[in-house]
């Protein structure tokens, strides 16, 4: 199977679960974090260039994994650029460019600790938020399912992965950590922490990043979301 049809029918089985309370507190406790290896962000780096508006749209899918019995959690990741383009007629475009981020339950990674001096005000405010899912996922996929916002697709801002990646050489992959954003009044919004990590030496190499729009309940133009669209021609 292609990763293109692979990418379409792992999102189609999470459009069939966005309803599914329990499903998919089962499906967001099998995991801690996603990974986005660098060299998948070198191939998205050649498509958008220096767009300033770039982003990556990472698709949530649930796919089988070798040797498992259920489908598990996994990201599927594309460039704005390419996702921007028909997917019939560009199928090889899409070949090249989606890449699936597996959600790992994290056991015998090894992370030790931070590669700062200290522990500033961004990175107390991340751990903050992901502290904040761990507690209140649960209420949130009530509430998220009942305003019909169970989400999607994440835009990430390309300039972040460069941040992140290029700054730092010793950064080779970017941990992916669901969190819950405070948005003032009661209200949280389900967000994704982006960690450089530096595997080799098992540390977090850097401040973290979260400028996350998830969709819904944010959402932009249909044309953004060719791959969502080419759902409804399988």
């Amino acid at each position: 199977m292609t990763i293109l049809k692979e990418a379409q029918l792992a999102i189609a089985s999470w459009e069939e679960v966005r309803t599914n309370n329990r499903a998919i507190l089962n499906y967001l406790n099998q995991g801690s974090y996603f990974i986005i290896p660098k060299l998948n962000y070198q191939i998205w780096h050649e498509n958008v260039g220096n767009l300033a508006d770039a982003s990556l749209h990472a698709y949530m899918g649930l796919s089988m994994l070798s040797n498992a019995t259920n489908p598990s959690l996994s990201l599927y990741c594309v460039d704005s650029v390419t996702d921007s383009l028909p997917v019939v007629g560009n199928e090889d475009r899409y070949g090249l460019s989606l890449k699936k981020c597996v959600y790992s339950d994290g056991q015998g990674d090894g992370i030790t600790g931070y590669n700062i001096d200290a522990i500033d005000t961004v990175t107390i405010e991340a751990l903050k938020s992901i502290f904040r899912w761990n507690l209140g996922k649960s209420s949130w996929v009530d509430a998220a399912i009942g305003m019909s916002r169970m989400v999607q697709v994440f835009h990430i801002p390309f300039k972040d992965l460069k941040k992140l990646f290029d700054n730092n050489p010793s950064v080779n992959e970017v941990l992916v950590v669901f969190a819950l954003k405070d948005m003032g009044g009661g209200i949280s919004n389900i967000d994704l922490i982006l960690w450089g990590y530096d595997q080799p030496a098992q540390l977090i190499a850097q401040d973290p990043e979260d400028i996350i729009k998830p969709c819904p309940p944010f959402g932009g133009e249909e044309s953004a979301y060719q791959l969502l669209n080419s759902l409804f021609s399988l």
